[in-house]
């Protein structure tokens, strides 16, 4: 059995802490211990004070998404995440795509394919945008017929 080699030190930066946020909203998950990042021209580069590590929700909204459907936005395009694949959704057909940032968490009631709370489900730009700009609406009350807008 192979011996966990742990992270790698840093020379200059030892363990390197990151703090950890949340793909989805941002807030602060823990610290993450870094070790020594190579890049190109700096071979002992320091971690970003913050960073996202991953698309594993925090806890708030893990519990959130289990509420309803969870819709993300999604694009073909990865070079916001440098082709990085911890970010990628793969999907049926070998197609990779990427979260872009957008998601809304639906009743499932309100799905006409069947989902139920804690489904996820992909969408592109257009969808987010009817979804986020039905969401922004405010409700018009219709006037009663015969009768103008108040003076």
């Amino acid at each position: 059995m192979a011996k966990d080699k742990g992270i790698p030190l840093s020379p200059k930066h030892g363990v390197n802490p990151s703090l950890a946020l949340c793909f989805w909203c941002g807030k602060e998950m823990g610290v993450a211990l870094v070790g020594r990042i190579r890049k190109p021209g700096d071979n002992d580069a320091e971690a970003p004070r913050a960073a996202c590590f991953g698309l594993e929700p925090c806890d708030k909204c893990k519990a959130h998404m289990a509420k309803g459907v969870h819709v993300i936005e999604v694009s073909e395009d990865g070079s916001r995440f440098g082709g990085n694949r911890r970010f990628a959704l793969p999907v049926q057909g070998g197609k990779t795509l990427w979260p872009t940032g957008r998601w809304v968490v639906v009743n499932p009631s309100a799905m006409k394919q069947g989902q139920k709370a804690g489904d996820r489900v992909l969408c592109d730009k257009g969808v987010m945008d009817r979804l986020l700009g039905a969401a922004k609406e405010p409700a018009k009350t219709p006037e009663k017929p015969g009768e103008g807008p108040a003076k």
